[in-house]
């Protein structure tokens, strides 16, 4: 994609810094430091300033470098996101894979030998038994708990020393390098999304289950997965050294996109269907989803394609629990509801499409689901990239969208179907980003909403649709974006409507990175919803999207919408979020200042930005040591594994920083680490992990707590975190 980077009005205009020098003065007579600094040279006063509509802030002081050292309440305003910590949840399941663990390490010992030619056949048999049960139970955890599964595998150094025999039966360390495939379910009603995870590595496809941060990817990427496999089962934990996206599949969002819809129903769907076969064209290919992606896309994008059905899947649509059993696509070595043999009954060829959408008739399948991006299929033989996409709510297709009326023709079926093809092209969801009264950016009660941005049919669309212009950019649909690399005024027009200037970005020179994305919205088309007087000051400014882009990380498909006129630390005061007037936003540590607006119309809008040297933030590191409930039950002699998840908190200018781990163990126990350390680790978005082993003292009595001392130090600054794990000894 082309983008076009527009000069400026005017380059370190006098002016404008006097309006900057400004704001910063104002600020500075309203603050006071927070927290204690040390100046390490002479350079200069740094403040980062947050008030009602401008991003959060504190007073730092900066060296020569621009490094800025923080005390304990400064650290608390500065917050990046931080992913969700591991967390053992103790469970039936989970004590009989740590008591079957315990019991298998004893047989494996019992000669006094730990390896292979030690184990008798007597205790080899019952090895066997206990390892098989432990297994399935394992399994199951996995499904259900994969965070605590992990945490409750053997110790590396045990896992080799099982005999052959039995090796299937045990979690084995691997390295796999494979094809990731995305599928997601959205769940509207309750806001809650939920995802599966594949990896496929030539004719062999594994169940994937990440653990910790949530993966920001879509299918078709190549990735390289350090964890553990059971069976057709990979668990890993999500770190810059344990997963990394070795090439972001190209996602194929312009042109026309030829579609497959088949019509299903099951054994106890209500009768008659909602609409014909004969219907069903008018209501995909010629309805408002069509006439949305042509405008939201400026003309890039458009469906068409045929449709098939009703097609009666042989079972009931609700499982032995009562909950729904969506129908199954299918291919050449998998149709367990002869989706595919009807398809291909009906003398279609799939690899003449590239996408196919599932409409699914049940009174229970609400809502809808969609692998992310394409996924490569074995059709009649032949390979083929597809985008499966499921649609329901059927029962209420024709009802106006239960997502947020529209002042126009807008069902249940157009928001569903928009958001399913929007999640098939390659993107996840449109976010906001909540920190509370006054509070824009940064803060400790900062959180991820999902569904979030109101405005955006990738959202919860209650208020508008057009998709966000970080989205637009990363589907190609924006030629003629505003690249914003320099200090100066520029002028955007209206979102909505093909022009030279649709939307801009900010680049920072000194980052390598794009943070911020604006957009200016009108009533107009799809979002003509903004004419609601309720809403239409969002018609008077810039909508703030957050979305790092950077060579360092793959594109994320997800987007976070700030609100830049907070009003409570509730979740709802999103009917005024834009930029407006002489409002400004300022993000001190990027070194990025945007506003004022400084002339607007109903067709366009001029704003200021002031770019200036970014500040390396130091922090201490966000740190977890996961292992089971504390105390910690081990055995004399014993070995227990331990992991440690490390999130790099600095600011982006401070670049990557090395984390080392460290342990203070009792006389006669001893640590020794299984994986990388130090490890690496970015900031913003980024996290290391770091496994190993204690050694318990043979001697150790029985009944005896210590405290083990876990450490972590920022090798680049100094900063250290320690956490204390309590054992005992049974």
């Amino acid at each position: 994609m082309q983008n076009k980077r527009m000069e400026p009005d005017f380059n370190n205009s006098p002016n404008q810094d006097r309006r900057v020098d400004r704001v910063l003065s104002s600020l500075r007579q309203e603050y006071v430091v927070v927290g204690k600094t040390r100046v390490r040279a002479w350079h200069a006063w740094l403040l980062i300033g947050i008030a009602a509509g401008i991003a959060a802030g504190i007073i730092l002081v900066a060296n020569q470098s621009g490094e800025v050292e923080m005390g304990r309440a400064a650290e608390e305003e500065y917050q990046v996101p931080v992913a969700t910590p591991l967390q053992f949840k103790e469970s039936p399941e989970s004590k009989m894979v740590r008591d079957a663990s315990l019991s298998a390490i004893r047989l494996l010992s019992q000669s006094g030998d730990t390896t292979v030619s030690g184990v008798s056949s007597i205790a080899g048999s019952e090895l066997e038994q206990v390892l098989r049960q432990r297994r399935k139970t394992l399994e199951a955890l996995i499904e259900r708990d994969p965070a605590t599964a992990l945490l409750s595998f053997f110790p590396k150094s045990v896992i080799g020393k099982f005999p052959p025999a039995v090796q299937d039966d045990v979690e084995q360390p691997v390295v796999i390098e494979a094809t990731i495939e995305v599928f997601h379910t959205d769940d509207f009603q309750n806001r809650v999304a939920a995802y599966e995870y594949f990896l496929k590595r030539g004719k062999t496809r594994f169940q994937f289950y990440p653990v910790g941060a949530p993966l920001a990817v879509s299918s078709g990427a190549k990735v390289r997965v350090e964890g553990f496999q059971l069976g057709s089962k990979v668990v890993a934990p999500i770190a810059d050294n344990t997963f990394q996206v070795l090439s972001a599949s190209p996602l194929e969002s312009i042109g026309d996109q030829k579609t497959l819809a088949v019509l299903i129903d099951f054994l106890d769907s209500p009768q008659p269907p909602p609409f014909s076969q004969s219907q069903g064209p008018a209501l995909i290919f010629q309805g408002p989803m069509q006439a949305f992606y042509k405008e939201a896309s400026y003309d890039q994008i458009s469906w068409s394609g045929d449709v098939i059905g009703w097609y009666t899947v042989p079972r009931n649509g609700v499982d032995t629990g009562g909950n729904p059993e969506w129908p199954s696509y299918g291919y050449d070595l998998y149709d367990p509801d002869g989706v595919y043999a009807y398809i291909k009954s009906q003398n279609i060829d799939l690899t003449q499409y590239q996408r196919l959408v599932l409409l699914a008739h049940h009174p229970l399948m609400q809502g809808g689901s969609a692998f992310v991006g394409k996924v490569d299929l074995i059709f009649n033989g032949t390979n083929h990239g597809l985008s499966i996409s499921s649609v329901g709510s059927l029962d209420v297709y024709n009802q106006p969208s239960s997502w947020g009326a529209q002042p126009f023709a807008w069902t249940n079926l157009d928001y569903i179907l928009t958001h399913e093809l929007g999640h098939g092209l390659g993107v996840l969801h449109a976010d906001s980003w909540e920190c509370g009264q006054a509070r824009v950016l940064y803060g400790k009660q900062c959180a991820n909403l999902a569904y979030g941005n109101w405005y955006d049919a990738m959202g919860a669309g209650y208020r508008a649709l057009h998709f966000n212009a970080y989205f637009k950019d990363l589907l190609g649909w924006t030629s003629q974006a505003v690249t914003i690399s320099q200090s100066g005024n520029y002028t955007l027009q209206a979102f909505e409507t093909p022009s030279s200037a649709v939307m801009a970005k900010i680049y920072h020179p000194a980052l390598n990175a794009t943070p911020y994305y604006l957009e200016y919205r009108r009533a107009v088309g799809f979002d003509a919803n903004l004419a609601d007087p309720a809403i239409a000051a969002n018609q008077q400014g810039l909508f703030v999207n957050w979305a790092l882009v950077a060579p360092w990380v793959p594109p994320a498909p997800f987007s976070r919408l700030l609100d830049i006129n907070p009003t409570s630390s509730m979740s709802n005061d999103w009917d005024n979020v834009v930029l407006q007037k002489t409002g400004r936003v300022l993000d001190a540590v990027n070194g990025i200042l945007v506003g004022p607006v400084l002339r607007q119309d109903p067709s366009s809008i001029t704003f200021a930005v002031r770019l200036f040297p970014p500040s390396c933030v130091r922090t201490g590191p966000a740190v977890t040591v996961d292992t089971p409930p504390q105390p910690v039950a081990v055995s004399p002699g014993g070995v227990h594994s331990f992991n440690i998840v490390i999130e790099n908190r600095d600011s982006l200018a401070c670049g990557t920083s090395d984390f080392l781990a460290s342990v203070v163990t009792p006389p006669n126990w001893s640590s020794v680490f299984a994986s990388q350390n130090p490890v690496s680790i970015t900031p913003f978005r980024g996290s290391g992990w770091i496994s190993g082993e204690i050694q318990v003292s043979p001697t150790a009595p029985a009944g005896a707590q210590y405290t083990l001392r876990f450490t972590v130090t920022n090798t680049a600054s100094g900063r250290s975190v320690t956490i204390p794990i309590k054992y005992i000894v049974q």
